[in-house]
């Protein structure tokens, strides 16, 4: 599992089409108003805020690498 941060912004979305098409399985960071945006890329969603130490925790868990 890959964490990627800002996945629904214009570079990060391509970061999770990249991953996902070389077979990777992927972590969305986004806040709550980006959800909608998130569901879109089919990537599993995370919560949170790079500024909450606990959300990052979470979001963390179980990843093997994380691209911000």
């Amino acid at each position: 599992m890959i964490l990627v941060t800002g996945a629904t912004g214009l570079s990060g979305s391509f970061v999770v089409h990249e991953l996902q098409q070389r077979g990777l399985a992927v972590r969305a960071l986004v806040r709550e108003a980006s959800v909608p945006a998130a569901q879109a890329l089919h990537a599993e969603i995370a919560i949170g805020d790079l500024a909450d130490p606990a959300s990052l925790r979470r979001a963390c868990d179980g990843v093997t690498g994380i691209v911000n």
